[in-house]
């Protein structure tokens, strides 16, 4: 199950900030304010919480760029949002206050952070 936590403190976040392969990541602790790591072959050290979350939405601004998105003729409050890379397609609809997303993505961001599809006001990047 995705939470809050494990999607920003990851192995594969740790492996990406330090380009080494998610198998080397061999301890990754969460704590109060900073993320203890001990990669194969090198010293422990602490990272911070703030690096792990500059390099999740710089990650997520990447992944945007290889989204389309098509506004519906009929709703023009409905968007058809498709990422060629992954071959993936998702509806978007959007209202006074928020949007609501069909992808699996939004319904984790909704389900761990008790949002309530009428007062969501998000980005979900299909990536």
């Amino acid at each position: 199950m995705i939470t809050a936590t494990n999607l920003l403190y990851s192995k594969s976040a740790i492996a990406r900030m330090e380009c080494v392969n998610a198998e080397d990541v061999l301890r990754l602790e969460v704590w109060h304010s900073v993320v203890f790591v001990i990669i194969r072959g090198r010293r422990p050290k602490f990272y911070s919480k703030k690096a792990f979350k500059v390099h999740f939405v710089q990650l997520r601004q990447a992944r945007a760029k290889a989204l389309t998105a098509t506004q519906n003729v009929f709703n023009p409050n409905v968007y058809y949002i498709r990422n060629e890379t992954k071959g993936t397609a998702y509806t978007v609809n959007f209202f006074t206050g928020g949007a609501v997303c069909e992808c699996e993505d939004w319904q984790n961001r909704a389900s761990f952070s008790g949002w309530l599809p009428a007062s969501i006001s998000t980005v979900v990047l299909h990536s």
